[in-house]
């Protein structure tokens, strides 16, 4: 915990477009979609159940 007793949660710049776009530009059927949403709701989770330090 910092000094301040404020918590935060600091992560990496991943630069890049939104997701969305590149499903908009690459035409990207609805399986695709739904495959790419779950993926990263799988990172999202392992990045939440990895201890940070």
């Amino acid at each position: 915990m910092p000094p301040s007793g404020r918590p935060y949660f600091a992560m990496e710049l991943v630069r890049g477009g939104p997701v969305t776009a590149w499903c908009v530009a690459s035409n990207a059927p609805l399986e695709e979609r739904l495959r790419l949403f779950i993926q990263i709701c799988q990172a999202v989770q392992h990045a939440q159940d990895v201890p940070a330090f």
